[in-house]
């Protein structure tokens, strides 16, 4: 599965390919180190239906990672 990864204003933060499905209040790390929570899933095809939209929030990121 392929999403496109927004924060709550809807500003993109970038894009994740997943094998296993996500649903919201999973987390999961992104290549930098950053740790986002999974808000909602937007569903919407938009002509593709192996794209979806996820809002997130960061819960970690790497700059908290290196100070502890």
């Amino acid at each position: 599965m392929e999403y496109v990864i927004v924060d709550a204003r809807q500003r993109l933060i970038g894009t994740l390919r997943q094998v296993v499905p996500l649903t919201v209040g999973a987390t999961f790390t992104t290549d930098a180190k950053d740790t986002y929570a999974v808000l909602n899933i937007d569903r919407a095809s938009r002509g593709r239906n192996d794209v979806q939209t996820l809002t997130v929030v960061r819960i970690q990121n790497r700059m908290q990672q290196a100070a502890e």
